[in-house]
């Protein structure tokens, strides 16, 4: 497979001239085979603005419904924040970020039909000189507590609540771990411990970082053929600095009941990102940031195009997901910006084949 790197490569391999005034600036091209149909995506927003400003709701990809309002909040205004040579979108009121007030803010994205097959990523950082969710200095994640602290990336099925009674949340940070689990729904897989029983989904708080950026991901493969029977697929990917974790459950229960569950259905059509903060000591100097929020649903949810900087995902320090422009068997289409334009590309199939260094 061969990754062409302009207009004009595609051009004379193909000698097909009209591919330069048919691209778009910075348009790159994937070609080979194998690569299957492409992805629905919802939502996709790089968190393009200018530092200070309120958010927009319009993304590159689709429209944020509004902010994440919550009653017993002070809410305040969802802002652009420039951290490492982007703008990002605070996890709190910047201007009471140095007082001890829980005043959340985040955005709320609400999709028009159910769904339960769905492909989810984001990124996080914590800027230079700010806390992490219940850690007591700054760049440090040494916050830990039997009540969940973080909950990063809530799900629902309207109308939701405070506490919903069908949600799920992608990751909950609670007594050291980060564990996908919500009060209505908390997946379960079988045999990936060191039992061959039960275990929970989970990403890594090893992994996790207080000081580089964080990519998370989270794929679920929809109802299985029979409620409760473990036949779905859940993937999580977790990437910061050196470290790239990509964890495939072949076989689970995506919407198994969780501590205050039953869920009233097994479906899923919204998200709130930041979700939750709380059971905390001090919110003074808590800000975490978010960018790049991607949703894509339906049967080809999973498939999906990584850049990064080193011929293989688990040797890079930088990874991006960028969606595609289009998307066929043999070439893939996709317009990166200049940060995400990195030397190696890699696909994913909607059947969770990995094609690196594509």
């Amino acid at each position: 497979m061969a990754t062409n790197d302009s207009p004009l490569s595609v051009a004379t391999s193909r000698n097909l001239s009209l591919i330069l005034s048919a691209a778009p600036p910075g348009t790159r091209t994937i070609t080979g085979s194998g690569f299957g149909s492409g992805p629905t995506v919802a939502l996709f927003d790089r968190a393009t603005g200018v530092d200070g400003q309120s958010v927009s709701l319009v993304a590159d990809i689709g429209q944020w419904t509004g902010e994440n309002t919550q009653t017993s909040e002070a809410v305040a205004g969802a802002k652009y924040y420039d951290f490492g040579g982007r703008t990002w979108i605070t996890g709190r009121k910047i201007e009471s970020v140095s007082l001890n007030q829980k005043d959340l803010t985040g955005m709320r994205y609400e999709h028009s039909q159910k769904y339960n097959q769905f492909f989810r990523s984001w990124r996080m950082v914590i800027p230079t000189g700010y806390k992490m969710p219940g850690a007591t200095a700054a760049n440090s994640k040494d916050g830990t507590g039997t009540n969940s602290i973080w909950k990063m990336d809530w799900h629902s099925l309207r109308p939701y609540s405070y506490v919903a009674d069908n949600d799920l949340v992608i990751p909950t940070l609670v007594n050291g771990a980060l564990n996908v689990s919500g009060n209505a729904i908390t997946p379960e897989a079988v045999g990936t411990g060191s039992g061959s029983g039960n275990d929970k989904v989970s990403f890594s708080y090893s992994a996790l970082s207080a000081v580089n950026e964080n990519l998370f991901s989270y794929y679920c493969s929809g109802d299985e053929s029979s409620p409760g029977a473990k036949d779905a697929t859940i993937e999580t990917v977790q990437q910061t600095n050196s470290t790239f974790l990509r964890t495939i459950h072949p076989n689970c229960d995506p919407w198994a009941t969780g501590p205050g569950g039953p869920p009233t259905e097994r479906f899923l059509d919204t998200f709130l990102c930041n979700g939750w903060m709380g059971n905390v000591a001090s919110w003074v100097d808590v800000l975490p940031l978010f960018a790049d929020q991607y949703l894509a649903v339906g049967p080809n949810c999973a498939a999906r195009i990584y850049t990064h900087d080193a011929p293989t995902l688990a040797g890079s320090t930088k990874v991006y997901l960028v969606p595609p422009d289009t998307w066929t068997s043999t070439e893939i289409t996709f317009t990166p910006k200049d940060y995400e334009d990195l030397t190696y590309r890699s696909v994913v199939t909607a059947d969770l084949t990995l094609m690196e260094n594509v």
